[in-house]
């Protein structure tokens, strides 16, 4: 138990230095602690602190893939937050469950608007569609109006990646057709 304290009170006080400073470094220390909490605190013999471990990997993840642009760091992410929903289902605490997925659904836009990626931001709006009916149905109306702005900025990503996909396509058929 002191152990659990010790390393996650760490993982904290470097998050929070980071939040302060905005030193990169802060925040991979932080994420290193939780994942020394993670060795010792595992999913079969602690299942629910197993799971707070993984939802707070899952957002310093997230920050740090997005900070440092990179797809592994937030795929990484993403599976801490698929595992935190190993224990937190959508049964047991729908509105954590929906949290989750709404963090997910924000990875997935992220790398897909970064590479042009329609299968990222189509997987980020099945993620937040999954989230919208979940708070819908608590009738949270600060959280749906969040939800509805994320599906509509990720629709309106996706639009334009597949006007740019059939543009030049009409282009080049046009250019084909001139009189020479």
């Amino acid at each position: 138990q002191r152990q659990m304290c010790i390393e996650t009170g760490l993982s904290h006080l470097f998050f929070n230095f980071w939040r302060q400073k905005e030193d990169i470094q802060a925040l991979r220390d932080a994420v290193f602690q939780l994942r020394e909490a993670e060795k010792i605190y595992t999913y079969a013999l602690f299942p629910d602190f197993w799971a707070v471990i993984q939802g707070e990997l899952g957002q310093m993840l997230g920050l740090l893939g997005n900070l440092t642009k990179s797809e592994d760091i937030s795929e990484l992410a993403v599976n801490c937050y698929r595992n935190q929903q190993k224990v937190i289902t959508e049964r047991r605490d729908p509105i954590t469950w929906a949290l989750a997925q709404e963090n997910i659904g924000d990875i997935y836009y992220r790398i897909g608007k970064n590479s042009e990626d329609r299968p990222h931001l189509e997987d980020a709006l099945e993620c937040y569609h999954d989230a919208l009916y979940i708070f819908e149905n608590a009738g949270n109306e600060d959280k749906i109006k969040n939800i509805m702005t994320s599906i509509a900025r990720t629709n309106q990503c996706l639009n334009l990646i597949r006007n740019r996909e059939t543009i030049p396509a009409a282009v080049s058929y046009t250019h084909l057709t001139l009189p020479t």
